[in-house]
């Protein structure tokens, strides 16, 4: 196990040396991803044809299936 040598640094570093080790020493847990719900509607920056407002992402696949 390799040691780190904190002799001479003023508290306030070294504690946050004990912080930065405690913290990598945590098992890594996976960042929470929030689920997406299909049904949000998309928000696109410019419409063809004049379309303006919102618009479902079944109504998008709905006309792509057609």
């Amino acid at each position: 196990m390799d040691m780190l040598d904190v002799r001479g640094l003023p508290d306030d570093q070294i504690e946050f040396v004990q912080e930065l080790i405690e913290f990598m020493r945590q098992k890594h847990q996976k960042p929470f991803v929030q689920p997406q719900d299909e049904t949000e509607t998309i928000h696109l920056r410019s419409w063809s044809l004049g379309v303006k407002g919102e618009i479902s992402r079944e109504e998008v696949y709905d006309y792509l299936a057609e």
